[in-house]
């Protein structure tokens, strides 16, 4: 018989190559937003998450993750985070 959770395990970088000419910002928006920051060239932020998954039906699974920041934090507006989502398979 299957489990109805199954956990996850989650790890996720981003590395900004260019700065930005939009904004007097030393942060970047991760994948929140991109705020044309002038100091982020070079900087890297990479995170790390765990979670799990439920299956409620043949077709629809919820989720749920912790995640939090394993760079120094102050490179990005990245702290802690939850995610939540819901698939709809068809």
């Amino acid at each position: 018989m299957r489990s109805p959770a199954s956990p996850r395990l989650q790890l996720h970088g981003i590395y900004d190559m260019t700065d930005g000419g939009r904004g007097p910002f030393s942060v970047g928006g991760v994948d929140y937003t991109n705020l044309g920051s002038a100091d982020v060239e070079g900087k890297a932020t990479i995170t790390a998450g765990i979670g799990l998954r439920w299956r409620l039906s043949p077709n629809v699974s919820v989720g749920g993750l912790f995640e939090l920041p394993l760079t120094t934090p102050g490179n990005d507006i990245t702290l802690n985070r939850l995610t939540f989502d819901v698939i709809f398979r068809y």
